[in-house]
């Protein structure tokens, strides 16, 4: 497979450690939020936000005939769907994901993941993505970027 950007570490792969690092914590250091259960639904509901929103970013990739795959350089700016609302939007659902399963397995650790996954995001693979984008779409990426916030 050709690495045209140069991630070498495809988030994917940084979400499924944390996950496990995560999880192994709970059970060495038990850190609980709160037995709610109005908390608890409030968790499964994030998840399954982070679903949709998951789901939705990659049927628009789909139907712009792009790519999903942050080591490959995109053949098309893609800025409708919810890329209307953030720039990142699967990876706004990864963190609304951790969020949700910390707050629905009431596991302080998988919110504690969200914060990391959140920096990796931020300066190991968004700048290298944008980089990209930028030399890529100039003119219209920079329209885009004044439009839409990074997050949210």
């Amino acid at each position: 497979m050709s690495n045209e950007t140069g991630i070498r570490i495809i988030p994917p792969v940084y979400m499924a450690s944390l996950a496990i690092i995560a999880y192994g914590l709970h059970h060495l250091w038990d850190l609980q939020l709160s037995e709610h259960g109005l908390l608890k639904m409030s968790g499964i509901a994030l998840v399954v936000l982070a679903f949709i929103l998951t789901f939705w970013a990659m049927f628009t990739f789909k139907q712009f005939n792009t790519t999903i795959d942050v080591r490959k350089t995109a053949s098309k700016l893609v800025t409708q769907g919810p890329f209307r609302f953030s720039r990142n939007p699967i990876y706004m659902a990864a963190l609304v994901l951790f969020i949700g399963i910390g707050v629905w397995l009431n596991n302080y650790w998988f919110c504690l993941a969200a914060v990391i996954l959140q920096q990796i995001l931020a300066r190991l693979i968004i700048p290298v993505e944008e980089h990209f984008l930028k030399k890529n779409f100039t003119a219209e990426y920079e329209s885009y970027c004044q439009q839409v916030r990074r997050w949210l």
